[in-house]
């Protein structure tokens, strides 16, 4: 019996480190860009670099380290921009580096309009169709 006890006390010892050291390495390493703490990059994240700079909300802990996507010192309206470029997909990672290639379409789309005749007062109206 008492060796059960002991190497119960042993894994729930070990599981604890465990539990420990993925706590403290989350909390070590934050986000770039999720400057309110959530765990994601969000659109939230601009809106409250924007609301911080509007003197609308105080920042909290992690403002300044995570705020900086363009890692020029400061905490600015482009780098909430460059959050929400990050979330549109027009840029591939945070922190920003000026020399990475962005993701921009590089042709038009291939959707053409259809155009109908016009009505009695000269409108025409175009319909897209895939």
């Amino acid at each position: 019996m008492n060796l059960v006890k002991s190497t119960f006390a042993v894994i729930a010892s070990v599981l604890i480190l465990f539990a420990f050291a993925i706590s403290n390495t989350a909390a070590e390493k934050p986000i770039i860009g999720d400057v309110d703490g959530d765990g994601s990059i969000t659109v939230q994240d601009a809106t409250m670099i924007q609301n911080v700079l509007a003197n609308i909300q105080t920042p909290n802990d992690n403002y300044a380290a995570t705020g900086d996507v363009d890692q020029d010192g400061a905490v600015t309206s482009a780098d909430a921009t460059l959050i929400l470029r990050y979330k549109a997909g027009l840029i591939p990672s945070l922190p920003f580096d000026p020399n990475a290639p962005t993701t921009a379409p590089t042709t038009a789309p291939t959707v053409a309009p259809t155009v109908f005749p016009t009505d009695d007062e000269g409108w025409g109206q175009i319909i897209f169709k895939p």
